[in-house]
């Protein structure tokens, strides 16, 4: 591919796992992308304890905050909702 830029797309369809969102319980490399970005972005209500690839109650409690402030419903998931308002924020996957 001489001479030619390749661009990675992002969308909720590559970052999401195939239930269509990350929720309390899940594991995955992508959501300690996700940890990392709530906590640099964010520090006042992420706690560095979200961080990880876990989906747990501290990571749970940063989504609900950024919904609650985004005007999101604050289910604390991370859904294709979620993941545009954050991409707005600059989250990049």
């Amino acid at each position: 591919m001489d001479g030619v830029d390749v661009v990675k797309i992002t969308t909720a369809k590559n970052f999401l796992p195939p239930k269509g969102y990350w929720g309390p319980g899940d594991c995955d490399p992508r959501i300690g992308d996700l940890a990392l970005f709530m906590r640099s972005k964010f520090p006042k209500y992420t706690s560095a304890k979200a961080l990880g690839n876990y989906y747990g109650k501290y990571l749970t409690s940063s989504i609900k905050e950024f919904q609650r402030r985004t005007g999101l419903y604050p289910d604390g998931n991370t859904g294709p909702k979620t993941y545009d308002m954050l991409k707005k924020y600059g989250f990049k996957y």
